[in-house]
């Protein structure tokens, strides 16, 4: 299967099929424990991205 094909099939997803892919995916791509819980630590430095100034840029 083709990346295209993959990112196809799960844009032909129903919104809580791409959450529960979302939720798999470390365990999918076998991303190690320790990777994940740091890239979840990280997620409040980010928080200042949120606002509707630049929610235009979210979509990109």
């Amino acid at each position: 299967m083709s990346f295209n094909e993959i990112e196809s099939a799960i844009s032909n997803l129903d919104t809580s099929q791409q959450q529960q892919l979302l939720n798999d995916l470390p365990r999918l791509i076998k991303m190690k424990q320790e990777s994940f819980l740091l890239l979840k630590v990280s997620e409040p430095s980010f928080e200042f991205w949120e606002n509707t100034e630049d929610a235009i840029y979210d979509n990109l």
